[in-house]
């Protein structure tokens, strides 16, 4: 029941993951659990898949990261979005924060509650 997720961002501390890791890192994965991670990205993921048609990564949960009114933009590779993050607690669409948590990163599914936990680990 755990969600398996690749962070598909800019490193911090040297180059990117290519698009050719990042297949090899979701065929390991299905390889070795029997089931597709979730991507995760925004801009960095929008650019690397940008001229792509055709790829194991279309069968991996989207979780898009956008901060904007609504979920613009996403990559044409994924038929739709399961999770949309709409701000990072500063940039992107109301409520930034949560109670008792203060500003933070903040999710929508695209989906029902009961889709989700139908759904979920995605």
């Amino acid at each position: 029941d755990e969600l398996i997720c690749l962070d598909y961002e800019p490193s911090s501390s040297g180059t990117n993951m290519s698009y050719g890791q990042m297949v090899e890192f979701v065929e390991l994965v299905h390889a070795t659990i029997g089931r597709y991670p979730a991507i995760y990205g925004g801009h960095l993921l929008r650019e690397a898949v940008k001229d792509v048609t055709e790829s194991v990564l279309s069968r991996c949960t989207l979780w898009y990261a956008r901060y904007a009114s609504t979920p613009i933009g996403k990559p044409a590779l994924w038929p739709d979005w399961a999770l949309w993050q709409y701000t990072d607690g500063n940039n992107g669409m109301e409520p930034h924060s949560v109670a008792g948590v203060g500003f933070c990163d903040r999710d929508t599914f695209n989906g029902t509650e009961a889709e989700l936990r139908a759904a979920w680990p995605l």
